[in-house]
């Protein structure tokens, strides 16, 4: 699990996957639960790192779970349509529940 707190924009979206890379590996397809519920503010560069890690996700059989999306985020995924990609939880609890059931690619 990863937490993004502030902003994720122009500034600071390219650090996205340089922090993911020093996720420890585990056995199977890899399952990534983003914890946005104290970001704030998100731009085109943020959401294309967030589909940027969709996509790796999927072509390595793996999955991706956001939690907490609101605010302006909610309605960004909303207006791209984005929201309908990405499988989104209320809760830790939850995300890690669904990807524990999720045996490959949603």
């Amino acid at each position: 699990m990863v937490s993004l707190r502030g902003e994720l924009d122009y500034a600071t979206a390219m650090l996205v996957p340089s922090e993911l890379d020093q996720l420890p590996t585990v056995a199977g397809p890899p399952r990534v639960i983003l914890d946005l519920s104290e970001l704030t503010f998100c731009d085109s560069s943020g959401l294309m790192q967030l589909l940027r890690l969709w996509k790796r996700l999927q072509a390595a059989g793996g999955a991706l779970a956001l939690v907490g999306v609101r605010g302006m985020c909610a309605r960004l995924l909303q207006r791209t349509a984005l929201d309908q990609l990405f499988a989104m939880y209320p809760s830790v609890g939850e995300a890690e529940t669904a990807l524990a059931g999720n045996t490959g690619p949603p």
